[in-house]
């Protein structure tokens, strides 16, 4: 099966080991490292019972569809977002 992202990550160390560990895994990816922003990030708490809260960090303005996935999204024939 083939499997592709179309997300951002930055240009930073998470961003590269996210990548790099993707690509291994034979995910395609199809948009490049944000030199412009951090990868963002997301810890998920689970208590006993199974409740989930989530702690996440994005650069300041940067959740919205980037041109650049949006591109990707349709260049490859993704046909699911």
């Amino acid at each position: 099966m083939q499997t592709a992202i179309a997300g951002c990550v930055g240009s930073d160390t998470l961003g590269s080991y996210f990548n790099a560990q993707l690509k291994q895994a034979g995910v395609q990816v199809l948009v490049d490292p944000d030199n412009t922003s951090h990868t963002g990030t997301v810890m998920v708490l689970t208590t006993p019972d199974a409740q989930r809260s989530f702690l996440s960090f994005f650069d300041s303005g940067k959740l919205y569809m980037t041109q650049s996935i949006a591109n990707a999204k349709w260049e490859h024939g993704v046909s699911a977002m």
